[in-house]
This record gives structure tokens, C-alpha cells and sequence, in this order.
């Protein structure tokens, strides 16, 4: 497929900074501000490893244990509010190991909940092999938490999970324990699936950030301690546990909090000086043009080195690159990029950033630009949408394809009918009350959508002014929500706060832009 043609998509863009009210432009400092001071919310996967923590036979976190049987669901699993059966089962069989390894006789409630679990389990289990949203590690994981549920007597429907056993096989074969202990791989960030952690625990010290944890993963730090009591690990798990007695599903995430923010916010117009920001963005990508989502994680990763790379681009724009830009060829596969090196997995919104960041010169990443735009594009589902594997909502990957798709240097006649189908499936799919998303919708969905649509707005197609009205509206009155459903995935789902936040905000000020400043 090339993409070498005459007739490129247009690009009309932001010739000026939308004339937004000040109030927008403090909302956004307010945001800017807190960066790195907004920990990602408790989830029910990462503090069942928390409450099984023991010391001198006493729990180390019963408040963990508390906040596990606080929050089990009316169905009786655990997990995100959004019901995605990947999340619920991992969060699920998590919990009731958590729960079953202390109840005892005088403890009804707990007992109870391991029997509300176990029946969910039973009846839901295999719903997970029918979902396209996938947990990190689901495979590493699951076989680990069922070995410890059969010896446990908890009766959950193992024959669902069978063939994880080879798939775990298979993970690991890419990363030998001999490579586990001697490199930094993404294996870091699962390592309480790895039935030999017992043994090769101490092997890993080497690997521990000096906040103590291990991949920035609280559930591996969980089981690194677990193995080797190292006190700077346990100072790291009582640093990260939050009010409410939960835990993070990792900590720390700067770099990606910041990238994604200045992203958000960026796309809306409201940094004052985005020129300020080049000299981080110079740092971060160093060298190598290589990025993780952390300064305390050893393993860079496609989607923040492109992130880095699009937004150095669009806010240094006489910078040059090449460098940086020829290190995302690291991740180059036969077909597209891949998340981490050694990756089982690809997925769509990195490919697409990194489509968007190659742009920057055509001529010189042509086979590339072929190559994963061909990939994009044949990741696009027939109604006209598109999933990531970052973000259960497809409101996110139609939404990165689209800034994507939207830039400039792409030929208008290979990329006109996806785009227009992706198009017509956001139109189609606002809700009445102008949201969109799962339920009756949601404002971090809303938001993708309205970003989404104003990237295409800019490429000259044409938006109804009650679409951006409506959304408008329903933005404006959740700004301040204080709770959202959980949308990002890791080994559960999880909410990146600022993220989410900045998006709301985004969207929110694109779409009153977009009505010339007032909805009703």
C-alpha cells in the first residue's frame, strides 16, 4: 500500500488559539499544577494482594481487607464499574483468594463474599474469551491466582481457564527466567504470575527503583516483598496506600501523566506556551528517542516515545528529529510496531501515534508509514470504529486513529472511506441527550468523541452545531463529577485522574468553541 500520492488529506487546523474564557485557561494550570501529585484510584485487583500481606502472622494492611469487602459489586465480583469480563474475572478470583486465605468460622461476612465470588465465577467465567479488551498479563496471572484458589477449596470454574496454562508457557519462553533476572523486560510489571518468584526473588534487587518499587507495578512490588521482606519495598506499599485503605494499580506514571495531559489540553488550545514544554520533552526522549511511561521504569515503550516524539513536533516544529524518530524502529514488526519489546501483544492507538510521528517525514519512513497504516486501517471494525487495548472504550481508538488519520501527508483517496466511517459511527452513536459511551454515557467518552470530531472538523468534514451543543452541555455539567467509571487498562481497569480530567476539560472547551462560545 503506498501512500505517495497528490492528492493528500487536507488539514485546515487551528490557524489561531480559540479565544476561550480565562476560566478555561486556569482550569488548565490547575490540572498542570497537580501533575504528579494525583495518584491513580484504589482498584480491587491490586489491593486483594495488599490485604494478603502478613507479618508475625498479623495483617499488614487490614484495611485493605476492609475496603475489599466494602466494595464488592451487587453481583458479587469485584472490579470496575464498567462491567468488562477480562476486569471482573482477574479482580474477582484476586479478591476471593484475598478474602478466603484469613475467613475462618467468625467471619460470616467474609465467607460470604468468597461465596458470592466464587458463584459469579461460576456463572461468568468464561465470558472473558468473548471481549476484545484484554488485562496486561491475564494469561501470566489467572493460572497463578487458580493454583491458590484449588488449594484453597474454593470452588470457581477452572475448565474455563485450561489453555492459559500454555499461553503462560509461551510468555515465558519469550522471557526466560535467565532474561527475567539479568535484563529489564515488561515481566517486571506481572511478577506475581511467575510461579518461581519464590526462588528468583532475591536475583531482582538489582532492578529496584530506589522508591522501592519493582516495574512500578504495587501488586509486583506486593510479591517481591512478599518473597524477600526488603524494607524499602514495604515502605513503598505504605507510601502508595490511599485514605480508603486501597491500592493503585501502579505508581509512579509521570512521564505518560504528563504526556497525556499536554496532549489533551494541547489539542484544546489551552496551554499559554506550549515552546515551554519543548526542553522536557527534549530530555525525556534523550538520545534514543526512547520512552517510558515512568523515569523509575527500565523498559521504554511505543506509545510514549511516539506521544513525545508528536508532541515535540507540534510544539517545536524546526526541531529536528531524526534521531529520536529512527528509534521507534526498535519496536518494528513484520506487520506494525509492537507496545514493549519481547511484547505478545500489539495494539492500535500506539501504532497510530507512531503513524503520526514518522510524518514528520514522509519520504525517509515511507515502507513504515505503508506499513502500519495498513495495519491501522485493517484494525478498524465494520461498523466503523476502532479499539484499543489500552482503553476499553472505543471512543479512545477512534479517537487516536483519528488525530492520526488527520494529518498531514496521508493520500485523501486510501484514507477517505475509513475516516468517513468512522465519522458516521460517532454521529450515529451520540446518545439522545448528547453523550457517549457505555450506560447512558460518560464524560471521558464524550470527551474522546468531541476530540475526535474536531480533528476531523479540521480535515474539512463538516459537524452539526446541536452535536457540539449537546455534548457541550453535558460536559459542562460533569466538569466537577468527583467519581467517573474506570476506562484505562492495565492488569485491571483502572482511572489515571489528571488524564481524565484534562480530557474532560478538552473536551468541554472544544466543543463551546465549536458553537462560537455559547450552548444551551
Amino acid at each position: 500500500m503506498s501512500t505517495h500520492h497528490s492528492d493528500v488529506l487536507a488539514h485546515e487546523g487551528h490557524q489561531s488559539a480559540p479565544a476561550h474564557p480565562t476560566a478555561f485557561f486556569d482550569r488548565a494550570q490547575t490540572i498542570l499544577d497537580a501533575l504528579g501529585k494525583s495518584p491513580i484510584a484504589s482498584n480491587a485487583y491490586t489491593t486483594a494482594w495488599a490485604a494478603r500481606l502478613r507479618k508475625g502472622g498479623e495483617p499488614l494492611f487490614p484495611a485493605a481487607r476492609q475496603w475489599l469487602l466494602d466494595q464488592q459489586l451487587p453481583d458479587g465480583s469485584w472490579g470496575g464499574v464498567i462491567k468488562m469480563p477480562y476486569d471482573r474475572t482477574i479482580s474477582t478470583l484476586a479478591a476471593a483468594v484475598a478474602l478466603a486465605c484469613d475467613s475462618g468460622p467468625g467471619d460470616p461476612r467474609a465467607q460470604q463474599a468468597v461465596e458470592d465470588g466464587c458463584r459469579y465465577l461460576r456463572e461468568h467465567g468464561g465470558e472473558w474469551r468473548h471481549h476484545y479488551a484484554e488485562t496486561c498479563a491475564f494469561e501470566t496471572i489467572v493460572p497463578q491466582l487458580l493454583s491458590e484458589a484449588r488449594a484453597l477449596g474454593l470452588q470457581v470454574p477452572y475448565q474455563e481457564f485450561t489453555d492459559l496454562e500454555e499461553a503462560r508457557a509461551a510468555k515465558l519462553r519469550l522471557i526466560p527466567l535467565e532474561r527475567l533476572v539479568s535484563e529489564p523486560t515488561s515481566l517486571l510489571f506481572s511478577l506475581e504470575g511467575i510461579p518461581q518468584l519464590p526462588d528468583i526473588a532475591p536475583q531482582l534487587t538489582h532492578f529496584l527503583s530506589q522508591n522501592g518499587t519493582l516495574g512500578n507495578s504495587v501488586a509486583s512490588t506486593i510479591a517481591y516483598y512478599s518473597a524477600t521482606g526488603n524494607p524499602q519495598s514495604l515502605r513503598f506499599l505504605q507510601s502508595v496506600q490511599a485514605e480508603d485503605g486501597g491500592f493503585p494499580e501502579f505508581h509512579p506514571y509521570e512521564i505518560m501523566e504528563k504526556l497525556w495531559v499536554l496532549h489533551h489540553l494541547h489539542r484544546a488550545r489551552l496551554l499559554r506556551d506550549p515552546s515551554q514544554y519543548t526542553a522536557w520533552l527534549r530530555e525525556v526522549l534523550g538520545e534514543t528517542g526512547l520512552v517510558a511511561f515512568s523515569s523509575s521504569f527500565s523498559t521504554p515503550d511505543s506509545d510514549d516515545s511516539s506521544m513525545s516524539l508528536v508532541l515535540l513536533h507540534e510544539f517545536a516544529p524546526t526541531y529536528d528529529s531524526s534521531r529520536q524518530l529512527h528509534g521507534l524502529l526498535s519496536f518494528e514488526n513484520l506487520t506494525n510496531f509492537a507496545d514493549f519489546p519481547y511484547a505478545r501483544q500489539t495494539s492500535l492507538a500506539p501504532n497510530a501515534r507512531v503513524l503520526q510521528a514518522l510524518l514528520k517525514q514522509p519520504d525517509r519512513y515511507r515502507p513504515q508509514i505503508d506499513k502500519v497504516l495498513q495495519y491501522v486501517l485493517g484494525e478498524q471494525h465494520d461498523d466503523g470504529k476502532w479499539c484499543d487495548y489500552w482503553n476499553v472504550s472505543p471512543y479512545y481508538g477512534t479517537a487516536h486513529v483519528a488525530f492520526s488519520l488527520t494529518t498531514p501527508g496521508l493520500s485523501r483517496s486510501i484514507i477517505a472511506e475509513p475516516l468517513n466511517k468512522a465519522y458516521q459511527w460517532l454521529i450515529g452513536s451520540q446518545h439522545r441527550s448528547g453523550v457517549w459511551g457505555f450506560g447512558d454515557g460518560t464524560p471521558e467518552e464524550t470527551a474522546y468523541a468531541v476530540l475526535a470530531l474536531d480533528a476531523m472538523a479540521d480535515a474539512g468534514m463538516p459537524v452539526d452545531h446541536r452535536v457540539w451543543n449537546d455534548a457541550a452541555v453535558y460536559l459542562r455539567e460533569h466538569l466537577d463529577d468527583p467519581s467517573y467509571p474506570s476506562l484505562w487498562i492495565a492488569k485491571a481497569l483502572y482511572g489515571p485522574n489528571l488524564i481524565v480530567r484534562s480530557g474532560w476539560l478538552a473536551g468541554y472547551a472544544i466543543a463551546l468553541a465549536r458553537t462560537g462560545g455559547k450552548c444551551s
